[in-house]
């Protein structure tokens, strides 16, 4: 609850509800640059799910993870095996960071 209070009184409710990627971005909204973050003001309207290159890096306890997160259009309907199969998902899902 109090997590929840604090990030609507600092303004970033969004955030816990509809996710973010590694570069600061909102999924699923239009966001606006952040200063020293280059990736950053990126328009993820039509980008509504957060993708987790490494999900197993996933820490519980503290929320955070070392893997790198895009905003993408769809999940993968398959596994990933491959650095071929990721930048395939990346180009079909319009992924601009370099994958």
């Amino acid at each position: 609850m109090f997590i929840t209070g604090y990030a609507v009184m600092a303004g970033a409710a969004e955030r816990l509800v509809l996710g973010y990627d590694s570069f600061g971005n909102v999924c699923g909204r239009k966001n606006t640059p952040v200063k020293g973050a280059p990736l950053s003001g990126q328009d993820m309207t039509n980008k509504k799910y957060v993708f987790f290159l490494n999900p197993c890096s996933l820490e519980m306890q503290s929320f955070k993870s070392s893997s790198l997160s895009l905003c993408v259009s769809s999940c993968p309907e398959e596994q990933l095996n491959s650095l071929e199969d990721l930048q395939s998902f990346a180009r079909k899902n319009g992924v601009q960071q370099g994958v």
